[in-house]
């Protein structure tokens, strides 16, 4: 386990802004890091300061997405956007969620390039994802249920 202050995440993306947007050799830069695995564990920090205990408490999702809201658009190598990733990984549509899609609203139309599901359908799919999370991006993306479901020789589709 690795261990880190949000804080120190944080003041990492003020010095090194610029690598927020870099992937690694799998396409993913550190936002989608952030989308798929859980939080770091976090050292405890001990400060009188309001708006520091305020960063320290926020999920590293949240910081880097507010850091580099550009990188909401970009998808890996596999073809995942951000917002995929947390789905995927089972983040809570508060804790990271709702920022990407405030920084990539097209994100709600784009399918997952595993699945073929748009995020709505992918979070009612997902095991570890609330069930609130995917009546959050329904109620997001209500075309989805306006477009209905067809059926096509006996089986069932959503277009």
């Amino acid at each position: 386990d690795v261990a880190c202050p949000t804080i120190a995440m944080w003041l990492a993306t003020k010095i090194r802004a610029e690598d927020l947007a870099t992937p690694d050799h799998d396409g993913n830069t550190p936002l989608h890091l952030a989308a798929m695995y859980n939080e770091l564990k976090t050292i405890p920090l001990h400060t009188d300061k309001q708006k520091t205990l305020r960063i320290a408490n926020r999920p590293s999702l949240v910081l880097l997405v507010e850091a580099a809201p550009q990188v909401a658009v970009m998808r890996n190598n596999v073809g995942r956007l951000p917002v995929h990733c947390a789905i995927v990984s089972g983040k809570a549509f508060m804790n990271g969620i709702v920022q990407l899609i405030h920084a990539n609203p097209a994100c709600l139309n784009q399918r997952d390039s595993l699945t073929l599901l748009p995020p709505c359908l992918l979070a009612a799919t997902v095991p570890s994802c609330r069930l609130s999370t995917a009546f959050e991006l329904l109620r997001l993306c209500p075309e989805i249920v306006q477009q209905g479901i067809k059926q096509s020789n006996d089986e069932m589709s959503v277009e």
